[in-house]
């Protein structure tokens, strides 16, 4: 699952790097018809299932893997939605686009959405983030 998935470039890594198939979730229309628009001109067009609506409104569906490249803003109210959606034990979500400065206020919200810190990677003043159920 590629959450708020903008440009589709998370779904084309996820798909490139050997998933064989992936949702795009996303709220806005139009980034949704432009990220599967991407995908088809990066070859991975059948394995996109592009979804126009949010996360709090899918089907009970889990996932092993739930990548999101968006603001602390925009990822602290899809915490309690995630973790249904992921795979007990084993399912992983990884976020990125968070400012350094940002780290501990999400590291709280995980500990309180029954996510446990497992990756931390650090890129000048992005954090990237690995979690599990």
């Amino acid at each position: 699952m590629d959450l708020g998935t903008g440009s589709g470039i998370l779904a084309i890594a996820v798909l490139k790097l050997g998933a064989r198939s992936v949702k795009a979730l996303e709220i806005d229309p139009e980034a949704a018809r432009v990220a599967l628009q991407k995908c088809r001109l990066n070859g991975v067009g059948q394995g996109v299932e592009s979804i126009n609506d949010s996360l709090s409104s899918l089907s009970p569906e889990t996932f092993g893997l739930m990548v999101a490249n968006l603001t602390l803003e925009e990822i602290l109210p899809l915490l309690p939605a995630v973790v249904p959606h992921l795979v007990p034990s084993r399912g992983i979500s990884f976020f990125s686009g968070i400012l350094r400065e940002e780290m501990g206020a999400l590291r709280a919200a995980l500990g309180t959405g029954g996510l446990l810190l497992t990756e931390l990677e650090l890129q000048s003043e992005r954090v990237g983030l690995g979690a599990k159920r």
